[in-house]
């Protein structure tokens, strides 16, 4: 009985104390649970954000591959290529390769001032045969 007695004393002096502790601990919750919520809105917004900036980087490169497989090839340092090679052919030989075409009486004619009879040649040869005629001399008519 003493102890009862006693107990009804600590709850009547105490109990107020126990709810104040109880809501604190509900504020604290609420809080911790806030403070979750927009650490994960600020993740998500970030995540979002780098997959936005992935996908446009992808989406870039991909751009950039179709653009360069489907483009015109480097013509301009192929040519250069090429005028180096036959530069060295003339220096090694005393001789510009390909000249021998031009004594060809149907390329003599299809060059001429006058009207040629056809406005396309065809020239075929073996690869290296010089067939190619950039110096100095438009082929296209």
């Amino acid at each position: 009985m003493f102890f009862r007695s006693l107990w009804k004393d600590f709850n009547s002096r105490f109990q107020h104390i126990l709810d104040d502790l109880k809501r604190q601990k509900e504020i604290v919750r609420d809080h911790a649970n806030q403070i979750h919520i927009q650490s994960y809105q600020s993740d998500r917004v970030k995540i979002l954000e780098e997959f936005e900036h992935t996908r446009a980087q992808r989406s870039t490169e991909k751009k950039a591959f179709v653009i360069q497989w489907i483009g015109a090839p480097r013509t301009i340092l192929d040519h250069e290529s090429f005028c180096m090679v036959r530069q060295e052919q003339y220096d090694a030989t005393q001789r510009w390769p390909g000249r021998w075409i031009l004594k060809n009486d149907e390329v003599e004619a299809w060059l001429s001032p006058l009207v040629p009879k056809s406005s396309i040649i065809w020239v075929n040869a073996v690869p290296g045969a010089g067939e190619t005629l950039t110096q100095n001399k438009n082929l296209n008519r």
